[in-house]
């Protein structure tokens, strides 16, 4: 009689009842049979397995990047495994540079609409105007599901070419334009505005935190300050975050001394600190924050709320208070990125900013507004909207945008406003009786 080798199923059966059989020897006992316990099936083991009995050949590669994002998954919602590919992406969005055209895009009906060329970017220069539908890219049409999905086609190589075929706003004919794509910085601060000439309070707008956005809003701050700024309105509302350090930059423009941040790790506990030197004391803060301003964004909100500096208006913010380290994995150049999470946001007060899974609302964690406004996200894209094509129409300017925030369009932009010229108001009253309801050289909160 031939003997039979065992077959695929039966070995795979008798492997998994080898792991049960370990599960219900170490259930039945307790105390020191613990360090006996047979060891786990190792990821190398399960792919050998696969690799040998799979019913079709499978990328060994593939199999690895499942188990790694599987590893990270399975830790919390910020830790994750980004290939190579997806790595230089992350890099190009969080650094604010990438190869492109230069457009911000929606999607409308399958089809990309342009909300603003960048300033100064190809497509601003080959005459891409706001509201243009691109009808076709490089001659083909498209039916686009999602923005990342158009943006991955627009992008590409510096120097290389592509060829939009767009309808301008209110024309029915198409026109075809040639733009070679290059490096595209997004700047993460808009130009500043004044949104009440009365009062001389200025407006800018943070929508993440790159490396430049320190600097960034430095200039814009200086801008409004020589155009004779007495109160700023941070507009940190949908702010997802980016770079820590941009963020403690952007706080310590404004906080003279004391705790902007506290870090607590597994082992290790930081405190980052202000600096007295570059740091403006006089302007009226209010920062607006909504449900979508996250990480960064969080930290800058409770630092000025800590420090006495800012009134916070809007609503509660979206409680992302842990720290990624990027982890460099494979060689220079290829190389895949392991993001994980090794600290918690504390605030200056030790308010904890992060919100673990299924914390209430009644649980401490995010940043909670002094003054609660409510206005709807998609509302609020609108407005953004259409300050990017008001930005456009004063291109080059280099005074401040002077428009008015009293039009009832954004309740909580009003409500920052209101705020500013109240504390105002409070401050020019104090100092015209002789006193001064600001200390140390501070504006008043």
């Amino acid at each position: 009689m031939t003997e039979r080798s065992p077959s695929p199923t039966r070995l795979l059966l008798t492997a998994v009842v080898a792991v049960l059989a370990a599960v219900v020897v170490f259930a039945v006992h307790d105390g020191p049979v613990v360090a006996r316990r047979a060891p786990q099936p190792t990821v190398h083991d399960v792919q050998r397995l696969i690799e040998k009995y799979y019913v079709r050949e499978v990328d060994p590669d593939r199999l690895t990047e499942a188990a790694l994002r599987g590893m990270t998954e399975a830790l919390d919602p910020y830790s994750s495994y980004l290939s190579p590919e997806e790595a230089k992406a992350f890099r190009d969005d969080t650094e604010g540079e990438f190869g492109g055209v230069g457009i911000e895009i929606t999607i409308e009906e399958g089809l990309v609409r342009v909300i603003a060329p960048v300033e100064g970017s190809p497509a601003f220069e080959a005459g891409v105007l706001p509201g243009d539908r691109i009808i076709e890219i490089d001659g083909v049409a498209h039916e686009f599901r999602s923005v990342e999905q158009a943006a991955k086609i627009l992008k590409g190589p510096p120097g290389s070419r592509v060829v939009l075929t767009v309808v301008h706003e209110g024309a029915n004919e198409p026109v075809e334009l040639t733009i070679e794509r290059a490096i595209i910085h997004v700047p993460s601060v808009s130009p500043p505005e004044i949104v009440d000439p009365a009062r001389r309070i200025g407006y800018v707008r943070v929508a993440q935190f790159s490396p430049e956005t320190g600097r960034e809003l430095r200039e814009a701050v200086a801008t409004l300050v020589r155009a004779g700024a007495r109160g700023l309105v941070l507009d940190l509302r949908s702010n997802p975050g980016g770079h820590l350090e941009a963020a403690l930059a952007c706080a310590d423009l404004f906080v003279a001394d004391g705790v902007l941040l506290r870090t607590e790790g597994r082992t290790e506990h930081r405190t980052r600190v202000a600096h007295r030197e570059g740091t403006n004391t006089d302007l009226v803060l209010a920062v607006l924050v909504n449900g979508y301003s996250a990480s960064a964004a969080e930290i800058v909100a409770g630092a000025l709320q800590d420090a006495g500096r800012a009134v916070v208006v809007g609503t509660r913010t979206f409680g992302k208070g842990s720290v990624q380290q990027l982890i460099p994995l494979g060689p220079p150049g290829h190389e895949a990125l392991l993001r994980l999470t090794t600290a918690l946001w504390h605030t200056r007060s030790g308010r904890p900013i992060h919100r673990p899974p299924g914390a209430g609302s009644d649980e401490p964690w995010g940043i909670r507004p002094d003054v609660e406004v409510e206005l709807d996200p998609a509302r609020l894209q609108r407005i953004f909207r259409a300050q990017a094509v008001e930005r456009f129409r004063h291109a080059g300017a280099k005074e401040p945008i002077v428009r008015t925030a009293a039009t009832g369009d954004d309740p909580q932009l009003e409500a920052a406003v209101r705020s500013i010229r109240e504390r105002l108001d409070s401050a020019s009253a104090a100092k015209s009786e002789g006193g001064n309801e600001a200390t140390d050289g501070e504006a008043p909160r």
